[in-house]
């Protein structure tokens, strides 16, 4: 793994994950595997739903790792590690809770992953990975958040 993507996810150095940016696309793209493992332990993890700086780290690290995906077309190398992702997001609570409906922090990881997946549908065997592994996850769907909710619809609709 980078070094940079390593500091940012063993330390949750949130200081230095906006510098992830600065890194060469193909220089991550080799370790977009290991970058999503580390993200789904963090995900995993008991005090991730309550810690801002942990989901923090966690979304500017997806948002590199979906950005590399793109641009380096490596979203077949990559779809087994974010439905894996996909899988650990839809083992929490997805719902809105409390006075302002906030999304769980789940949720955001769930959303951006099913984007990412969505945005890439139309590669044949892309669309049987995602219609077999998601299929859990689209049918829980019903009573979630707006926000996931607009993920799905986005390409659902196609």
């Amino acid at each position: 793994m980078h070094e940079l993507f390593a500091q940012v996810l063993t330390k949750k150095d949130l200081s230095k994950a906006g510098e992830l940016f600065s890194l060469d696309d193909s220089d991550i793209k080799n370790d977009l595997t290991q970058v999503l493992e580390r993200i789904c332990e963090i995900a995993k993890s008991p005090e991730y739903a309550t810690s801002d700086n942990d989901q923090s780290v966690v979304e500017i690290c997806i948002t590199r790792v979906t950005s590399a995906i793109r641009e380096t077309h490596s979203i077949e190398e990559n779809a087994a590690g974010l439905v894996q992702l996909l899988e650990v997001c839809h083992t929490h609570n997805l719902r809105p809770s409390g006075i302002k409906d906030a999304d769980p922090p789940h949720t955001k990881i769930a959303s951006d992953i099913m984007s990412c997946l969505f945005m890439h549908y139309s590669i044949k065997h892309m669309a049987v990975c995602i219609q077999h592994k998601t299929r859990t996850a689209c049918e829980s769907l019903a009573g979630c958040s707006v926000l996931m909710l607009f993920a799905a619809n986005q390409y659902l609709i196609i």
